[in-house]
């Protein structure tokens, strides 16, 4: 798989910038999703519980 790295401004709360970097898969197999954990969720819980 090869991918390529963007890096990216978000707006968040407050009008805040946040920087991320935004990864794009160009060749390969399927697609490929990562989940990040939210507000209040902690190691304790099973993933999407």
């Amino acid at each position: 798989m090869r991918f390529e790295f963007k890096s990216v401004e978000i707006k968040g709360y407050k009008e805040r910038t946040i920087n991320g970097t935004l990864l794009k898969q160009k060749s390969g197999a399927g697609p490929i999703s990562i989940i990040f954990p939210g507000l209040r969720y902690n190691i304790s819980m099973p993933l999407l519980y």
